[in-house]
């Protein structure tokens, strides 16, 4: 009974967390930890830094055993039995670049899991963003259905007492119909955002997200120099290459500590069985060194490969720097331009619009105006604010657009 009462509780816990409004913080910090393409980097990552430990390594220590029946010895079985231990030994610069080659190439993998950090945040904070304008354009659609069921109504009581005509009631009806329709349209794409978003936060099943946060009205001014500054320290993409250019560099100082010998230390015994001579049997050991005979060909090949590798490395660190900048530039000129926008259509086109349908409600009530001219004004009341939610949403992306450019999670978190 008692775990009865512990599961139910549980279940209810789980529901009331569930329920829980999620902020756009708290949305953008459960990205980062449950993200299914971000733990598929966190592997990658990891098994790049695993591979420094093998390239670390020595070659792997080779155990032999053998036995041979000797041919024309003085007894019919005599047998030698032996057993070796050897160990190849690089020289020592060669390791030592290899692994400083592996270890810059993890950095340069740890660099681009943040890269994809800020491209799954600034995802996030669209998708997020997107069922707020959804829910948002819900809202909006029944209000708009509330207030064509209340023409509606108005005018069907209007003709029964033989004021106006059928003409209007019949309007009056459509609009209520198209109403309807866009409701239904508004839920679906609400729906439709919700689980886009849930499965960014790796819960595909999760379509009842409830937020916390709604489309901001104002947006702050940036400055482009100071973005320009932080692009520079900040963005993981440039970190990454930069990482990658030091690898390529050291993988060709690997290549050109290729042309030392290599070393290779065997230790063996020997037994004769029977042994006719006291020092038959022995202990003994090899040393030997190689040395590359084909340079020509193969060090040499790999001395240019690396070179060339190298090359296009550095050319490819300087165009994205260039690229950098040209995102930023343009991240920047959308932000500030559906900035604007956003600020006009709430503060200009939706109050104007607002101020007309409340005046032509008034005057629809006082017989100043006819249906057509109220239903004019409704309509363009509703696309004003249709049009300032859609601003605003293109504000939002443009910022998160100019966060992940920038290469932060956040202004507030600089």
């Amino acid at each position: 009974m008692l775990k009865i009462r512990l599961c139910v509780l549980l279940l209810l816990w789980s529901a009331v967390a569930m329920s829980q409004p999620l902020s756009l913080r708290e949305a953008v910090e459960r990205a980062l930890k449950e993200n299914v393409t971000l733990k598929r980097q966190a592997e990658l990552q990891a098994s790049a830094e695993a591979r420094t430990l093998i390239t670390l390594s020595p070659e792997k220590t080779v155990v032999s055993y053998y036995i041979e029946d000797m041919l024309n010895s003085p007894t019919d079985n005599q047998v030698v039995r032996r057993w070796q231990i050897s160990q190849g030994l690089e020289f020592p610069l060669t390791t030592y670049y290899r692994v400083r080659a592996q270890s810059r190439f993890a950095a340069a993998v740890a660099s681009e899991t943040e890269e994809l950090k800020r491209q799954v945040s600034a995802q996030v904070r669209v998708a997020y963003m997107q069922v707020a304008f959804a829910a948002a354009l819900v809202r909006l659609s029944e209000e708009n259905r509330a207030v064509s069921q209340r023409f509606y109504e108005i005018s069907k009581r209007l003709f029964e007492v033989g004021e106006v005509s059928e003409l209007q009631v019949l309007r009056a009806q459509t609009e209520l119909v198209r109403a309807e329709n866009v409701v239904t349209q508004a839920e679906a794409q609400l729906t439709e955002s919700r689980r886009n978003l849930a499965l960014l936060l790796g819960n595909v099943a999760d379509t009842t997200l409830t937020l916390a946060d709604s489309l901001r009205e104002q947006f702050a001014k940036v400055d482009f120099q100071t973005l320009e500054q932080l692009a520079k320290q900040s963005r993981p993409l440039l970190k990454a290459l930069e990482a990658k250019q030091q690898a390529a560099e050291q993988a060709r100082a690997a290549a050109y500590s290729a042309l030392f010998p290599s070393l290779r230390l065997t230790v063996f015994q020997q037994r004769f069985t029977p042994a006719f001579n006291p020092n038959q049997n022995f202990y003994g050991g090899e040393i030997a060194l190689s040395v590359p005979l084909w340079f020509w060909l193969g060090e040499r090949g790999e001395i240019e490969e690396k070179s060339a590798l190298l090359r296009a490395q550095e050319y490819e660190v300087i165009f994205a720097m260039n690229q950098v900048e040209t995102e930023l530039r343009n991240a920047f000129t959308r932000y500030e331009s559906a900035r604007l926008q956003a600020q006009r259509a709430t503060e200009e086109e939706l109050a104007y619009a607002r101020r007309a349908f409340r005046a032509a409600e008034r005057q629809l009530q006082t017989g100043n105006i006819g249906y057509i001219e109220y239903l004019e004004v409704k309509r363009t009341y509703f696309e004003a604010e249709r049009n300032a939610l859609e601003k605003r949403l293109e504000a939002e992306r443009a910022f998160a657009e100019l966060l992940r450019t920038t290469g932060i999670l956040n202004f507030n978190d600089q």
